[in-house]
């Protein structure tokens, strides 16, 4: 304090560059030897040289200023006294809402006593004397937090506070005896974390041992030895050791699902040997331990490694301070002891969900604070800050913006102190149940409120708000860092519905419209009573309860008979071998399909789409017009992700993503248009045989062709063809050509109009496809996007069916091929090539069934069984069966198409190569008719799956034979339903055929022509699980691992095929392998359903063997 007395004269007098004196709040200031390091140079101090500069120094500067150069005050004003309220060590902010109302003298709160009061205290004049200039230092430098202060704060038992009540703060020294370690609740655990937030450091607060306070929490509850949990307990609350929490990766983010660190266990069963990544890990690069997420033999498990040899941390720049200690993690063959595992081994989502409503309510505790005081700034600011002569509250706008952000402070803190009150009342598992979902909705409104208040804040500072020092500098750094807790700890957008899926999950029950339409309907009848009322008085006495004993013994009947059914299911095996993750898993999905079937497909839907339609509408309604409904629910999400494995029925010139193969035939040089009429009307637009072709150069313009003196197959360019349009240009083009190439909502609907209208339509588009991707150009770019789509979809392994009947032509060549040795070539080529790319990583590939069309005579058909046996032996890998395909009811029936196919597998056998039958059968309605047997023939023939099988459930022997022999189904619902076979998912025969025992998988067959725009299965799947109810994600996960079972992967004699899909995953082929990677592609699907959709600690809680939340199961 100065103690020097000068007068205004005597100040006025220094007003030269010999000597500057100036006064501020009755002080004076020689700031001479300053002036060149002042930051707006030395005009900006002569001006107010020798003056009272009180006004204009509050203009600009705050009273930390003064306090940083207090060294240069040689006095004080005589008779003057200082008008400036200083904030010293410890104090309570004066701002109006620059603290929370509990610490307002005028206010009250029912949450807070006394020991809550002392612990503010002591933690503000913590945080204020030794916190805040650290964490200012090291936020500047980037340096990582002192060990110094570290012990200071393990002394004082903040370590041990961080980690919210417990145990483990029992006998603890807590700030000097402000609170005893058996009082301490979440309120004080509250307290703690927003007084340190006050020290204005984003970067040093996580690094200020957050790993820690998310990664211990583990160790303490699930170490499975007490003497290690307690040692490593000791060594972090000490302060002597660090420790993070180490589960994201760069592949997979937060979904752990998609974990890839590994951790093998040795032969001696001691180790687990841990390789792999690990990237955003908070602390990582100054920590000794680390708890991390591995993949272990069956599922997910939870490790404390510790750095030493194969542990490598590399710093990781982010938007905030390096004092974080962010870092990227690699483990190369770390050594790790089996003692080390958290938890129990495959079982570690419990352990990594443990934490999280603690965390999260963290994170929300700690912006609420530090939006207050980026308030407080702001109202500071405005107060003092002159702007045309007045200041900034006199502006009416900033008022406003100044009530938006107290609003969203006061908002914030309430809900927070509410739900921790909520938290002080109920014990762990009862907060997982309740309060998951509100702490969520809180953090969520929280980092949105941060958002809003941010904004704000920096258009109240203006440029100052962009400068890391000065008076914006908390401005700064709240606006630059807050997008850190709307991330950190779960993103907004998944808390937000995870909070209101429980909020779902709470929901009373309704009863059906069509249950209460009834009853109302009951209600409003004049029915008379026929019994008097004391008659029927006596009766109702005499009627059975419904828990009387023989009522229950009959509902526990009606119950073993309907598990005994189940057993004979196909997929019985499947769900009985389900782990408890995934058991877990198909809850969760069975809750989500009621909730959708009461939320999605709502009366008032159905009442619009019918009345717009004229139809019916229900969850399993017919493909076409259920198809965008089903594309915006929770279902579609799951279904989507899901791993499909092999799709065993498709035919490949219908696997085309339209938009993307009309685009690539426009942009291919050469591609011309022809017709054998003028295409000059709506009639010959719509009936007329338009085909593709490249030409070295067309024969016209490209308005002839829609107009009539169209001379008929000349060749006309595309592109200016598709821009002459008559119907719109280019734009019309494209909405005709695919309208051309698809069964429209329409045709697939009348089904009035007959199977054979239908077949008629669908035969004519495979003439128009056929002319556009079989030229080569495009063909390629075609097979890089079928097998990019598939893939994306979790499709991993395609067997493709195409009937050669098209021509095939070479880059720049008018003439096509005389053979299809050519196409395969680039077949096989592009396949490999993307398998070796890194898009393409983990697909296992593709192989064709070469197809016939069963309506041809003989000689066509021997042709081209002829030219598929000269491919095999050509391009052996590539083929991998033979088929005949075509509208069962207008083509050959097997039986009449017998000798052709023994004169093949005489071949076959001549020629030394295996080419099995993979036969579409059963395509039909009949019953008994010559297409129905086809069946018979199908099975005596043997082949290996039955495409379609759509009539085999009215066969009970052959359903036996095709059980006994180990024969697949390629079921394909939208396209039965498109092609007119049934009128809906839910008339479909597949439950029946899955009800007895019979092996199935879902196809897609043809999709893009059938209107689902992508190649992929997730409408087929989505169609089952939501229209079946005994199917569910089990049942779906079998359909799923049978297409892997039963895919052809190589070629195999009929005994081998039969021994190798018996063994399924126990043999040692291929197929033995990839089902074994699909088993874990599973599992790990399972863990995202339970992470995504799952209730948290609820969800987690049913699939741990034991165990309770973190700490709070030692109160």
């Amino acid at each position: 304090m100065p103690h020097h007395t000068l007068t205004r004269d005597e100040v006025s007098k220094n007003n030269t560059e010999e000597s500057l004196w100036f006064i501020i709040d009755s002080k004076v200031y020689d700031v001479t030897e300053f002036v060149d390091a002042h930051p707006g140079g030395e005009s900006v101090l002569k001006q107010v040289a020798g003056t009272d500069a009180t006004e204009a120094f509050y203009n600009l500067h705050r009273q930390e200023v003064l306090q940083k150069y207090s060294n240069l005050c040689i006095g004080t004003i005589e008779g003057e006294k200082s008008q400036v309220i200083e904030q010293n060590v410890g104090d309570l902010s004066v701002v109006p809402y620059g603290e929370p109302t509990w610490l307002t003298p005028q206010f009250k709160s029912p949450y807070y006593n006394e020991s809550h009061r002392r612990l503010q205290k002591a933690m503000r004049v913590f945080t204020d004397q030794y916190v805040t200039p650290v964490a200012q230092e090291c936020e500047r430098t980037g340096a990582h937090i002192p060990q110094h202060l570290i012990d200071r704060m393990s002394k004082m038992g903040i370590l041990h506070m961080r980690l919210g009540p417990g145990k483990h703060l029992h006998g603890v020294n807590l700030m000097d005896g402000a609170v005893k370690g058996e009082e301490f609740d979440y309120f004080h655990d509250m307290i703690v974390g927003q007084e340190m937030v006050r020290a204005n450091a984003r970067g040093f607060q996580d690094g200020n041992m957050a790993g820690m306070t998310i990664s211990l929490t583990a160790v303490l509850q699930f170490a499975n030895d007490e003497a290690w949990k307690n040692k490593i307990a000791a060594e972090v609350f000490s302060g002597k050791k660090k420790i993070c929490l180490a589960i994201t990766e760069a592949f997979a983010g937060s979904d752990v699902a998609g974990i890839r660190t590994t951790a093998e266990k040795t032969k001696d069963g001691k180790h687990y040997i841990v390789n792999g990544t690990k990237k955003w890990i908070t602390n990582g690069v100054f920590c000794d331990y680390f708890v991390t997420g591995v993949k272990t033999d069956k599922g997910l498990s939870v490790v404390l490694i510790e750095r030493g040899e194969g542990v490598e941390t590399t710093p990781i720049k982010t938007s905030y301070s390096p004092t974080a200690g962010t870092a990227y993690v690699t483990f190369d063959n770390v050594k790790v002891p089996v003692e080390n595992l958290l938890g129990v081994e495959n079982k570690g989502i419990h352990v990594i969900l443990s934490n999280f409503n603690h965390e999260r309510w963290m994170m929300a505790s700690g912006v609420t604070r530090m939006m207050r005081l980026a308030t407080e700034e702001c109202i500071k600011w405005s107060n003092q800050r002159l702007v045309f002569g007045k200041k900034l509250t006199d502006q009416p706008v900033i008022r406003q913006k100044l009530a938006k952000m107290i609003s969203h402070c006061e908002a914030n803190q309430a809900w927070l102190e509410n739900i921790t009150y909520q938290m002080t009342l109920m014990p762990y598992k009862q907060q997982a149940t309740h309060l998951a979902g509100p702490i969520g909705l809180l953090k969520m409104f929280a980092t949105r409120s941060a958002h809003e208040c941010a904004d704000e804040a920096v258009q109240i500072f203006g440029g100052r708000a962009l400068t890391q020092s000065g008076m914006g500098r908390t401005i700064e750094m709240f606006h630059r860092t807050y997008k850190f807790d709307a991330i950190l700890g779960g993103a907004e957008e998944v808390l937000g519905d995870l909070g209101v899926r429980q909020a779902l999950k709470n929901m009373p029950k309704i009863k059906s419209n069509c249950s209460t339409i009834m009853s109302n309907r009951v209600s409003d009848l004049p029915w008379p009573s026929t019994i008097p009322d004391d008659e029927y008085a006596e009766i109702a006495a005499g009627l059975p309860a419904k828990d009387e004993p023989f009522i229950n013994k009959y509902i526990g009947g009606r119950e073993a008979l309907i598990d005994q059914e189940k057993q004979q299911r196909s997929d019985y095996a499947f769900r009985s071998a389900l782990s408890p993750l995934a058991q877990e898993a198909c809850n969760i999905v069975s809750r989500i399909r009621l909730e959708e079937q009461a939320s999605t497909w709502t009366s008032e839907f159905e009442n619009h789409v019918a009345q717009e339609t004229g139809k019916n509408i229900y969850p399993g309604m017919m493909f076409s017009l259920a198809k965008e409904r089903m594309e915006k629910t929770k279902l579609w999400q799951i279904v989507k992700k899901m791993p499909k494995g092999a799709l065993l029925h498709a035919h490949m010139d219908a696997m085309v993503d339209y938009d993307f193969l009309f685009e690539e035939m426009l942009k291919t040089e050469g591609m011309c248009i022809f017709c054998d009429r003028a295409l000059d009307s709506p009639e010959n637009r719509e009936a007329g045989p338009v085909k593709f072709r490249f030409r070295k150069k067309g024969d016209g313009e490209g308005a002839e062709i829609w107009k009539e003196g169209y001379k008929p197959f000349s060749f006309v360019p595309l592109k200016d063809a598709a821009d002459a349009f008559p119907e719109g240009g280019r734009e019309g083009f494209l909405r005709w050509l695919r309208s051309r190439c698809t069964i429209t909502d329409t045709e697939s609907i009348e089904h009035h109009h007959g199977v054979d209208a239908v077949w008629r339509k669908f035969s004519s588009v495979f003439t128009i496809l056929n002319t556009v991707i079989f030229y080569e150009p495009i063909f390629k770019a075609f097979m890089k996007r079928m097998m990019q789509t598939l893939l994306a979809d979790g499709v991993k392994w395609v067997d493709l069916r195409l009937a050669f009947t098209f021509f095939y032509y070479r880059e720049g060549q008018e003439k096509a091929d005389d053979t299809y040795s050519n196409m395969f070539k680039v077949f096989g080529e592009e396949i490999e090539k993307f398998k070796a790319s890194e898009e393409g990583k983990g697909f296992w590939g593709a192989r064709m069934i070469w197809t016939g069309l069963r309506v041809l005579d003989t000689r066509k058909i021997v042709e081209d069984m002829d030219a598929c046996l000269t491919i095999k032996m050509t391009y052996p890998d590539l083929i991998s069966g033979y088929d005949l395909v075509g509208q069962e009811d207008a083509g050959r029936p097997l039986k009449d198409l017998l000798p052709e196919l023994f004169w093949f597998k005489k071949q076959c056998a001549q020629e030394g190569v295996e080419i099995p039958f993979f036969f579409h059968a059963g395509e039909c309605l009949g019953d008994g008719s010559d297409t129905d047997q086809n069946l018979f023939d199908a099975v005596l023939l043997g082949t290996r799956r039955i495409g379609h099988g759509f009539s085999l459930y009215k066969h009970p022997l052959l359903i036996d034979l095709v059980k006994e022999k180990k024969i697949l189904v390629e079921s394909c619902p939208i396209s039965n339903e498109v092609l007119r076979l049934c009128a809906s998912i839910m008339s479909h025969p597949l439950p029946a055929l899955l009800a007895r025992g019979v092996s199935c998988s879902l196809c897609n067959d043809d999709p893009s022509i059938l209107g689902q725009d992508v190649n992929g299965m997730t409408h087929d799947f989505w169609q089952a699980l939501q229209g079946w109810d005994n199917l569910g994600l089990a049942g779906l996960g079998s359909l799923a691992e049978n297409s892997v079972r039963w895919a052809a992967f190589e070629d195999q004699s009929a005994g081998k095929w039969l021994e190798d899909v018996k063994e399924a995953s126990m043999g040692n082929g291929v197929r033995a392998k990839r089902l074994q990677e699909w088993s874990v592609e599973w599992e790990q699907f399972c863990l995202w359903i339970v992470t995504e959709f799952g209730d948290d600690e609820d969800s987690a809680r049913k699939i741990r063997e034991d165990g309770d939340g973190p700490l709070a199961a030692q109160d």
